[in-house]
């Protein structure tokens, strides 16, 4: 999973090279005005995609810390609490991330199906996090 996030963060700094990109492309003429509009919606959407997609997988990773707080070593309690956090913060970061790149978007049907998948995912996650975090605190002297 390491090496997913790793690959995602190469995938976001891509995406937002390709936004910056599309920005500079030229527009003194209605054509380059709409060779850059397409190219900046295609960067944009790609740009809210990446952060979904690690939207996703932090919330694996919380799934994982309640593996790891009801199975694993009861004296890495903690390691799984810290890595929970982590989790939650990076859900919560991708989500902000996704947020900002739907406003200019035009594909009304993109926005729709990210703005629902991102509050069906955060709500999952809040969920999780917060048993998983109840259970620390309760197994914390």
């Amino acid at each position: 999973m390491a090496r997913h996030f790793i690959e995602l963060v190469q995938r976001d700094s891509d995406a937002y090279q390709k936004v910056m990109a599309a920005m500079n492309l030229p527009k003194e003429t209605e054509e380059e005005k709409g060779v850059r509009h397409k190219a900046l919606q295609e960067a944009t959407k790609n740009a809210a995609r990446v952060p979904l997609d690690t939207l996703r997988t932090s919330e694996k990773l919380i799934g994982l810390t309640k593996e790891a707080v009801e199975r694993g070593n009861p004296n890495t309690l903690t390691d799984a609490g810290a890595a929970l956090q982590l989790a939650r913060t990076a859900a919560l970061v991708a989500a902000y991330n996704v947020r900002i790149n739907l406003p200019g978007l035009q594909d009304e049907e993109f926005v729709r199906t990210c703005k629902e998948e991102l509050e069906e995912a955060l709500q999952r996650v809040e969920t999780l996090f917060l048993e998983v975090d109840g259970y620390i605190e309760a197994k914390l002297p």
